[in-house]
């Protein structure tokens, strides 16, 4: 194995897999190998409690798994020491904060800058935490505006992770932008996985119109892009994010791969990549085999 080939097989490798909290999502997590990441989403209808519930389960079953918070649901600081007094308690060490898609906060804390300088005044708090990044932009923010929210997170956190963005120079210019900011913290690129069009319908209906609509609205060229395929697959994107980021000396800790819950056929198709790479086929398309 070349390399090249060698750096493309660790990124299949560092994968994390992104879950919402939704019925039958048990059985398709058990597809994942023992030990894989699993980060469970948090939202207004499902709450901070299931992220942790379902995270709390899923590390009893081998994984290594991080609830979400969003910070927006979080009422006060008495409120947010419990929530970290439950995580140490179950073992569960990483939480990944965000400001959350409420539309106004339950409390004191607008954005997750907030939890973040609270959480570090507490006695006990996560050894690690990932926090969200937007080289495609953010419909609320300008530029920087968020580079200068990523400075000042950066002192609480131990990674971020990107919103979805599918143009791979995009992504990997914002990233040499960034650690020209002096923003050094590792990076996990977020990616859908196979993900057919029919399943996000569903999904979208059992979420709920309001959440599907607010998802929608952060989202809306991720959205055009997935509902263009019958069942997408992110392949030549993964690759064209690597080649960006090595043309320009950079590197990304992993990818983050947003399963919509259609986590087997994920699996299936990053052990279809591996054995690819594995064979020195890198730019042979792994989808194309069964058609």
């Amino acid at each position: 194995m070349t390399n090249e080939a060698q750096s493309r097989h660790a990124a299949f490798q560092a994968m994390r897999y992104e879950v919402i909290p939704m019925k039958g999502i048990d059985e398709q997590v058990q597809c994942l190998p023992k030990g894989a990441v699993v980060t469970v989403t948090c939202s207004p209808r499902h709450g901070i409690d299931k992220s942790i519930e379902l995270a709390d389960r899923y590390r009893q079953l081998g994984y290594h798994a991080i609830p979400h918070m969003a910070a927006r649901l979080v009422r006060d600081r008495r409120h947010l020491a419990q929530l970290v007094e439950r995580l140490t308690a179950l073992g569960l060490e990483e939480v990944f904060v965000i400001a959350g898609d409420e539309a106004r906060p339950e409390g004191e804390f607008e954005g997750a800058l907030g939890v973040l300088e609270a959480m570090a005044d507490l006695p006990q708090r996560p050894q690690r935490i990932g926090i969200g990044s937007y080289p495609d932009g953010h419909p609320l923010l300008k530029p920087e505006q968020l580079t200068a929210s990523l400075k000042a997170k950066q002192p609480y956190a131990s990674y971020m992770v990107t919103q979805l963005c599918f143009d791979a120079e995009k992504i990997a210019t914002w990233l040499a932008d960034m650690r020209d900011q002096g923003i050094t913290l590792p990076v996990y690129v977020g990616i859908p996985g196979l993900v057919e069009r029919r399943k996000l319908f569903e999904i979208a209906l059992r979420i709920g119109v309001g959440d599907s609509a607010r998802f929608i609205r952060k989202h809306t060229n991720m959205a055009q892009e997935l509902m263009a395929h019958d069942r997408y697959d992110p392949w030549e994107l993964i690759m064209a994010i690597l080649e960006a980021v090595d043309r320009r000396g950079l590197e990304v800790a992993g990818f983050h791969v947003n399963t919509f819950n259609q986590v087997c056929a994920t699996v299936d198709w990053r052990q279809e990549c591996l054995d690819r790479l594995a064979v020195g086929a890198g730019d042979a398309d792994p989808a194309s085999r069964g058609r």
